[in-house]
């Protein structure tokens, strides 16, 4: 408070009191006698009162400074606490964008991990409906992208199986070989289409038609698909130029992910076929054995064998069934070891007795199958091969659908065989007669889909067999 406050406010009291008794004593009390001893007191309290509003200002002035200080202060919080907000709003959107990448990587991993599962499930298609198969997962856990197509090689030719953009026809007629290919693309990667190309290889007028089927991209991501070492297809996903999407390394690393499990697969693949090979090799040497216990029957196995293999492609079963099958044609007579060769071959009329013991090599078959590791899932097959749809076969006396399928296809296919060969008890019949009695006792004894299905494939054999001569 500056010295102009000091002086004019105690002036100020002292006016105003000595006005006040000034008034008192002329108008209400009618004293008209003047002393300045009347005053002093006014005057003093005056002074004491201009000195008390001076203290009084003085605290105002001292807490509208601390006022002003602490609203500056609030001020100066408020604006760290709306920087602070607007931070924090910030990071709370880059939190949600990751969290939005995250789900969607996460998206994609058990898409991954799913593929993975399903592996087995594609054991039976051929290797380009496989290799297109991986396309459309790839196409799930690839985003971003304009263009894309999937291709195998023939005779080291590529060849587009599949596209999104491209006339795949077009793309076909370039022939692009398989050495140029991995020459601009010698692994999986993404590649800046600016630098790299695959018409910077071709003869100007080749390069001319590529770019007019070709669409301008500026990025490309693409998988290389590997069997054993060699290059047997692959996939590309393109960024056009005009597009603001890029491939990051995440993408790169799913992919690469990706390619593993496709190697794998073909990896498990290639071991399990030389164990199929194995198990196949195994069962023939079983097979023959059987020969050599009863030599009327050679042949007869591996006959049944390959007929049940056909009958069950044509069912259009998996390769794994198909599998099955064959090695129970080849192992559906085992059981028949355990019986004397001599009643075997025997030219007679068989006793009650007699067809009693041959009854049970189903069941002697089944119970030497099902202790064999890898092969007990065709015990069931072998016990049931010679049970009727009309349930009057053996050992169970099943019919109709409690017959499993394999067995059905085995039982047509052994029966047959048996009517096409000399047996002791019997001479052989021809082809038509021994299809005539298939169809004769189909629905009753045989399958009528199975017996219409093979009578098919004979048919087609006696034609092709026909035209041969």
């Amino acid at each position: 408070m500056n010295m102009y406050k000091l002086i004019k406010i105690p002036i100020i009291g002292v006016i105003f009191f000595v006005i006040s008794s000034f008034i008192q004593k002329y108008f209400i009390l009618g004293i008209f006698t003047f002393s300045l001893v009347h005053y002093t007191v006014p005057i003093i309290m005056g002074l004491v009162s201009g000195f008390i509003v001076i203290l009084l200002l003085k605290d105002r002035d001292s807490l509208n400074s601390r006022l002003t200080e602490e609203n500056q202060i609030l001020r100066k919080n408020k604006e760290e606490i709306n920087a602070l907000y607007d931070e924090l709003e910030s990071y709370s959107q880059e939190i949600d964008v990751l969290k939005a990448e995250a789900e969607k990587y996460l998206m994609k991993y058990k898409i991954l991990l799913q593929s993975i599962q399903d592996l087995k499930k594609y054991r039976n298609l051929s290797e380009q409906d496989f290799i297109l198969k991986m396309y459309q997962i790839s196409k799930l856990i690839i985003n971003g992208y304009d263009y894309s197509s999937v291709y195998i090689y023939e005779d080291s030719i590529l060849k587009t199986l599949e596209t999104e953009g491209y006339d795949i026809q077009g793309v076909n007629d370039f022939k692009l070989s398989t050495e140029l290919v991995n020459k601009v693309f010698p692994k999986t990667n993404i590649y800046n289409t600016d630098k790299i190309s695959l018409s910077n290889m071709m003869s100007d007028d080749k390069r001319e038609s590529f770019f007019k089927s070709s669409r301008k991209s500026k990025e490309m991501l693409f998988l290389q698909i590997n069997n054993e070492g060699q290059s047997i297809g692959g996939m590309f996903f393109e960024i056009r130029k005009s597009s603001n999407n890029k491939f990051s390394e995440n993408d790169l690393g799913i992919i690469l992910a990706f390619q593993k499990i496709v190697e794998n697969y073909y990896e498990g693949v290639y071991y399990e076929n030389i164990l199929r090979n194995k198990m196949i090799s195994i069962v023939e040497a079983l097979s023959y054995m059987l020969e050599y216990h009863d030599p009327y029957t050679k042949g007869h196995s591996r006959n049944v064998a390959k007929y049940s293999k056909s009958i069950a492609k044509k069912l259009d079963l998996s390769l794994h069934e198909v599998d099955l099958v064959y090695l129970s044609g080849l192992l559906h007579d085992i059981g028949k070891t355990f019986i004397d060769i001599d009643l075997l071959n025997k030219t007679d009329k068989l006793t009650k007795r007699d067809f009693e013991k041959i009854k049970n090599h189903p069941i002697s078959g089944a119970d030497v199958i099902k202790n064999i590791k890898g092969l007990s899932m065709i015990e069931n097959t072998i016990r049931h091969h010679h049970e009727r749809i009309d349930g009057m076969g053996y050992p169970d006396g099943l019919k109709n659908d409690e017959i499993p399928l394999h067995s059905k296809i085995i039982a047509v296919a052994d029966a047959y065989d048996a009517m096409v060969t000399n047996r002791p008890y019997r001479d052989k019949l021809t082809p038509k007669e021994s299809m005539k009695e298939l169809v004769d006792h189909s629905g009753s004894q045989f399958s009528e889909k199975i017996v219409d299905v093979f009578i098919g494939i004979l048919n087609s054999e006696l034609i092709d067999s026909e035209n041969s001569n």
